[in-house]
């Protein structure tokens, strides 16, 4: 009987899925995440110290030497050059901290399918932190109880039956991915009980570690036993006790004999007294305070709860959920640590963030409630952390500030690091870090005064005090002290100039901790060190600390003395209201306009953040009755995939892959972009390209910057973003018309897709900014496809538009958008390929909707949910064919596509199976079946190497099972009773297909024109009352298609009638003839002419030279073409050797000449054999036609001397009186050609000039084209 505090318990009715749904049990070292499975159990086990890598000596030493330049820079508004500087000076290398390990995973296998088991519970006791799973199998039945004992330094678990059961044991150390096989670990043993585990972290220095699991059955279980095979033990027994223990060197020499020890100890007590011990140590911190609130739907599961009640008592679960998770992952001992990011549970080799210690705000929040909650005991690790920053820090300081005292930045380690963590600019050169966990500890003095603990944090808070002292400067106006550089962590704001910025002077958060930091050292001097020589100057400098301003919007100035605006009115953090929350000194009693301010500024993050920025206000309080409660009150679309209460109460943020549950839906992510001013490009090409002023349309020009700003910030996945994206993509197609696409504007978008994700391309393209916007409008329309999907059929049945829309808004931007970009490097997550994928991937889930409410609905015929299933097949399988040709698509998205091809292919045919067995065709039946099994099987291939989620995985293995079930009961039945003879699979019918996945293209996307008006959808088109850059290029395509007249059907004709004439002319030697005879003296003048052209050409050095570089290149290209036909004959040789060898039942490869792509390059082998053949011929030909011609080349090459010498005699001949009148009318009939070619020339130059357009013209076209609003110009027109 269940006899724990309904109030205080989480329980739930199934085990849990993924490690975030798991119950986390711990001792403050030791702890791990109980799964509760049946089949196979899984403890994935952490000690504190199991950390990547030793010690480091990061510093930035070149630090203090840009120090007064980057000051200046800063100072100057000169961000881009501040920003280059510090990547160069500042940033520490290697640019990362050591980041946490698991210690490994503890299995037991038992076997129990869920199909058989019933009664199932799971819960987790916060009155007594034991975790226990209950249910029956078979009718046996099973309970296990798992606690993390403080006294005993062990996770025990107790098994016990209703029945003697058998059961396996096992440890391991692999990923989080459990189907990897990698295993990071030394070395395994089993022997006498106990299992043995010894690894080494990687990393140079790391600490080793040794996991020692031993196990005792009851004294009373005359049968029990344990015996180890292999690296297992394997148990048989009623019941019995498993102790798991784990040390590393950072506490212990001999961390293996200490674990034995534990171990060993742990086994001696009875099951009761370990249980005895444990809750008598947790009880004296848990039960120092208590919260309950009625009423609570405790009889409900509480994953339901959290997902569907959200009743009052679930705030208290909350509240004393949060005090048991402190108690056990932070308890004071030898060498105590304080929690991480994710407290001591962590099951992941990368985890987000490293699993450290982030002090700009989270591991602050660990302990903001340690002394409200009476557990300032469990903070004591976080000051030990501190003391050994503290020595480390002195150096950051001196080096990188030339500053005494001690610093630390944003992150620290287990070696307590103090230098700058990553290389991301809004949050690595902070050094705040170290005053900020100071002041929180002299904090918790306020609440629990201790002397000795006083004394301890007053050491560390003065040497902050002394770097604050150093590391402040005036102002520019010399009024105030503020420190530089300087930033609001995490956020990034807009200069005046419209660059985004990052570092500053003095920001708010800055300000309001030191005047803090200030305060709690005068406090504290006051009762132990009145006489400190740092307290005139601490008043000094307090004094000088500028007051936190208000500006125009009524919102607190975050950037210091600027009035920057925020690129990202709803960032999570709300660092410029540390004043508000922890700290005391914004209230609508003392400070009523700041407070006023303050929660201007929480409506304005409201607005428009995310719901991550929550997590961060969930303690914020004013007095006066202000009062956020993250959880159970904020607005619920605020309650995105970013953050939102899991099944158990963890919460999630989109970065924290380790507690993100993994859907078998992909959605697109968005692709993000940094600030630009669109207006200043457009109003500089009015200024310089048009007759009107930029003033006129300065409306307009705000309006364009509103909306790209409100585009460009949706990154949730809520209805409200659609309406953001589709007006501002509208009126870039419209003013698509009224600007040249290169318009000077450096749009800068980031990759959502591929390899280069943080690598932003930048293009001056207006259809490239159009681009963007509809792909992160189909982004925006998956997400909310995807978030539909949870919410049973009909959120199932409202997936389905989402999808389609979003797969025509891909199509859209390919057919229409893709092919006017006029960028020769396409992004390559926007690629045709890509897009391809993208299609049919959104169509292939479109379809997966359908047929997953086909088989909600329980009414639909097998026959039509297996036509549904085969067209999902398709989809998918199109997809990733697609997505092996784009250079974005990543191997998991590939193989998820691949998995999901192979496994609706088995639902296919495994429902026509159904089907068949309706109809009593059970020959056709057994075939079908045994079809569904290979394309399981097939799809369970793609899980190898972990690219596939454990969703899928799991998809896939339940089809398997239920599928060779029914098989094996057909070929039963078949092979008894009906003996139908089974076809084989060719013969079998293609299944017919349901196609209900159609794509759409919104028609605000389609005709966004039609949108345009006052009081419209898009409201009024802007910039309507500019000359359209259309008349522009009207006038343009007008002279183009002119000139393309007038040169190809008149005056190419004309050429081709002259170039005619002239030949013809040429044939008959003429004027050569008659100038020959009415000019006997010298050569011919044409004949002279065509002589000086050739010597001056060197034409025959130039033809011989060619004929030796084509000798040349010949010889190249055969050696390259001969080495790759070597190659091929060697693979078909190898392949042929092979394939001799093995036989063919063993080596199956498709020889090369069969398979389509050896096949392929065989063609082409005898494809280029001929184009050398061919070219040969040519080649001959050529030569052939200059050997002919060689010896007049030469004589024409030659002097002017030997041409006179080789032609016949040049004095005047006798002509005959009968042909002196026939060269008469010959010479006129010439003189005839000349006129005529002249007036052809004279006619070609007047018919040019009255093509032209007049400026009077061009002026009235424009005036027309005022009024025209809706003007289409096609650009690319052919004749």
């Amino acid at each position: 009987m269940d006899n724990s505090d309904p109030n205080l318990t989480l329980h739930y009715d199934a085990p849990a899925a993924s490690w975030s749904e798991a119950l986390p049990v711990g001792n403050g070292r030791l702890g791990g995440m109980v799964y509760g499975r049946t089949s196979t159990e899984l403890l994935q086990l952490n000690e504190d110290s199991v950390w990547y890598g030793g010690p480091q000596d990061r510093t930035p030493r070149d630090a203090h030497r840009h120090l007064d330049t980057l000051r200046q820079l800063i100072r100057d508004e000169k961000h881009a050059a501040a920003e280059a500087l510090v990547r160069e000076a500042f940033f520490a290398t290697p640019a990362s901290m050591r980041h946490s390990e698991p210690l490994g995973n503890c299995t037991l296998e038992f076997g129990h399918e869920a199909q058989d088991v019933t009664g199932y519970r799971r819960s987790l006791d916060l009155a007594t932190a034991q975790a226990t799973v209950e249910y029956q199998c078979r009718g046996v039945s099973y309970r296990r109880e798992t606690i993390a004992s403080f006294p005993d330094n062990v996770v025990a678990l107790r098994f016990s039956a209703s029945e003697p059961t058998r059961f396996v044991v096992r440890l391991n150390r692999v990923s989080e991915i459990e189907w990897e096989t990698n295993e990071f670990l030394d070395s395994i043993q089993a022997a006498n009980g106990r299992i043995v585990l010894n690894a080494t972290p990687g990393g140079k220095n790391s600490n080793p570690l040794s996991l020692v699991l031993g196990i005792s059955c009851d004294a009373n279980d005359e049968g029990g036993s344990i015996e180890a095979v292999g690296n297992a033990l394997v148990v048989k027994a009623f019941s019995c006790t498993i102790a798991i223990a784990a040390h590393t060197t950072y506490r212990k020499a001999d961390p293996e004999a200490a674990a034995r020890q534990d171990v060993d100890k742990a086994l001696k007590r009875s099951w009761h007294e370990l249980v005895l011990r444990q809750r008598t140590d947790y009880a004296s911190l848990f039960q120092r305070s208590s919260l309950r609130m009625w009423p609570a739907a405790h009889d409900l599961p509480t994953n339901e709860r959290i997902g569907k009640n959200r009743d009052p008592g679930l705030v208290a679960l909350y509240y004393n959920y949060g005090r048991y998770l402190l108690i056990s992952s932070s308890r004071d001992s030898d060498k105590a640590l304080p929690a991480t990011l994710q407290g001591i549970w962590n099951p992941s080799f990368a985890p987000p963030w490293g699993c450290k210690y982030t002090i700009n705000i989270n591991l602050q929040m660990n302990y903001w409630l340690a002394a409200p909650c009476n557990l300032v005991d469990c903070a004591l690790p976080m000051l030990g952390l501190v003391e050994r920053m503290a020595v480390r820090g002195a150096k950051t300081a001196r080096t990188m500030y030339d500053c005494g005292g001690w610093c630390a930045h944003h992150n620290t380690d287990i070696w307590a690091d103090t230098d700058p963590q990553d290389r991301w600019m809004p949050s690595t050169i902070w050094p705040l870090g170290g005053v900020w966990l100071c002041i929180d500890v002299l904090g918790m003095l306020l609440y629990q005064y201790d002397r000795k603990l006083h004394e301890r944090a007053a050491v560390l808070l003065e040497g902050c005090i002394v770097f604050l002292l150093d590391f402040l400067i005036p102002s520019a106006c010399g009024k105030f002290l503020v420190t530089n550089p300087s930033l609001s962590p995490e956020n990034t704001f807009v200069s005046k100039s419209g660059d985004t910025g990052i570092l500053c002077e003095g920001s708010a958060i800055d300000t309001t901790i030191i005047r803090i930091a200030f305060e709690k050292f005068l406090w504290s001097t006051a009762i132990l060190d009145k006489g400190n020589p740092l307290v005139p100057k601490v008043r000094d400098a307090m004094a000088r600390l500028p007051n936190l301003t208000i500006n125009n919007d009524g919102l607190i100035q975050e950037w210091g003395l600027k009035d920057y605006k925020e690129h990202e009115p709803g960032h999570r953090h709300v660092s410029h209201l540390f004043g508000l929350y922890p700290g005391e000194s914004i209230s609508p009693v003392t400070s009523p306009e700041l407070a006023a301010a303050a929660k201007k500024v929480l409506d304005r993050r409201a607005a428009h953040g995310d719901a991550w920025s929550i997590g961060e206000l969930r303690g914020v309080r004013v007095k006066g009755g202000w009062l956020f409660f993250a959880y159970l009150h904020w607005p619920s679309r605020t309650l995105s995939r970013k953050q939102r209460p899991l099944g158990n109460p963890f919460s999630q943020h989109d970065d924290v892959r380790i507690i993100v549950s993994i859907s078998n839906i992909l959605s697109l992510p968005f692709r993000k972009s940094n600030h630009i001013s669109l207006s200043a490009a457009i109003r500089q090409y009015i200024n310089t390209k048009y007759d009107q002023h930029p003033d006129m349309f300065r409306q307009d020009l705000e309006t364009i910057d509103s909306l790209r700003r409100n585009a460009v910030n949706v990154r949730d996945p809520h209805p409200s973003g659609i309406k953001e994206l589709q007006t501002y993509a509208g009126q870039l197609m419209w003013i698509g018309g009224k600007f040249p696409i290169d318009i000077g504007a450096e749009f800068t978008w980031y990759p959502a897709l591929g390899y280069n994700t943080e690598r932003p391309v930048v293009r001056n393209n207006l259809k490239y900014e159009l681009l963007n916007i509809l792909y992160n409008l189909a982004a925006l329309y998956s997400q909310l496809a995807v978030a539909q999907t949870n919410s049973g059929p009909e959120g199932v049945k409202k997936a389905v538009p989402y999808f389609n829309l979003a797969a025509g808004v891909l199509s859209y931007m390919q057919k229409e958008v893709l092919p006017e970009l006029r960028m020769s490097d396409p992004p390559e997550d926007m690629d045709t390929h890509t897009l391809e994928a993208l299609i049919q991937l959104l169509l292939a889930q479109s379809q997966e909707c359908f047929w997953k409410k086909a088989v909600m609905d329980g009414t639909y015929k097998d026959a039509i949910i297996a036509r549904l299933a085969a067209r999902v097949s398709d989809l998918y399988s199109t997809a990733g064919d697609a997505a092996m040709k784009s250079e974005a698509i990543s191997s998991s998205w590939i193989h998820h596509m691949s998995a999901k091809h192979h496994h609706f292919a088995g639902a296919a045919q495994y429902r026509a199976a159904c089907d068949c067995l309706e109809k009593k065709k059970y020959g056709e039946e057994v075939a079908r079946l045994t079809d569904a099994v290979q394309c399981v099987t097939e799809g369970l291939k793609e899980a190898r190497g972990g690219y596939v989620s454990k969703t899928i995985i799991e998809d896939l293995n339940g089809l398997k099972r239920k599928v060779e079930e029914d098989l094996k009961r057909a070929e039963k039945d078949n092979d008894l009773i009906y003996m139908d003879p089974v076809p084989p699979k060719p013969e079998l019918k293609l299944l017919d297909r349901a196609d209900m996945a159609k794509m759409t293209v919104p028609p605000q996307v389609a005709n966004p024109f039609d949108y345009f008006g006052d009081q419209a959808e898009f409201g009024p088109a802007l910039f309507s009352k500019l000359v359209p850059f259309a008349v522009h290029a009207a006038i343009t395509i007008y002279e183009q298609r002119r000139d393309r007249l007038v040169n190809q059907n008149i005056i190419q004709n004309l050429e081709d009638l002259t170039e005619r004439l002239h030949t013809m002319l040429s044939s008959i030697n003429l004027p050569g003839s008659l100038q020959a005879l009415e000019k006997p003296l010298g050569l011919p003048p044409s004949l002279v002419q065509h002589a000086e052209e050739i010597r001056q050409a060197d034409a025959i050095g130039r033809i011989q030279r060619a004929f030796s570089d084509i000798d040349k290149l010949r010889s190249a290209d055969i050696a390259v073409f001969d080495e790759g036909k070597f190659m091929l004959a060697a693979e078909e040789e190898e392949d042929a050797r092979r394939r001799a060898k093995f036989g063919t039942d063993r080596w199956t490869r498709p020889d090369s000449r069969s398979d389509p792509r050896g096949a392929q390059l065989w063609a082409q082998v005898a494809e280029i054999d001929g184009y050398f053949a061919s070219s040969t011929s040519s080649d001959e030909v050529v030569r052939d036609k200059f050997g002919q011609t060689q010896d007049l080349l030469e004589l024409l090459s030659a002097s002017d001397r030997v041409l006179m010498d080789y032609v016949p005699s040049s004095r005047r001949m006798d002509i005959a009186e009968p042909l002196k009148p026939v060269i008469g009318r010959l010479r006129g009939a010439y003189n005839d050609v000349l006129r005529l070619e002249s007036r052809r020339r004279k006619k070609v130059e007047a018919l040019r000039d009255k093509c032209k357009i007049s400026q009077e013209q061009r002026s009235a076209l424009a005036n027309i084209n005022k009024e025209q609003p809706r003007l289409t110009v096609i650009t690319n027109i052919d004749d």
